[in-house]
């Protein structure tokens, strides 16, 4: 979780609060990938620039005979003018 409390933020960029990819198996199940994690800013004035997030899950891994892993779900984003 990412939690970002701020009177003004200026710029451009991506934060990022990713899930990992789950392991493959080999000769069994691929591992499960990670949630995605969840960004919350919070800023007094109205103006938030070019600020990208990224909370997408990660990818499930590689399995023997088709049993892969599952993706992870994505995250979840909050802006939000306080």
């Amino acid at each position: 979780m990412l939690v970002i409390y701020a009177p003004e933020i200026i710029g451009t960029g991506t934060l990022y609060s990713q899930g990992i990819n789950g392991g493959n198996g080999g000769t069994n199940a691929g591992g499960g990938g990670g949630g995605g994690g969840g960004c919350i800013v919070l800023f007094t004035t109205k103006s938030l620039s070019s600020i990208n997030t990224n909370v997408s899950g990660g990818a499930g891994g590689t399995g023997h005979n088709g049993q892969n892993g599952g993706n992870g779900g994505n995250g979840v984003v909050f802006k939000l003018l306080v």
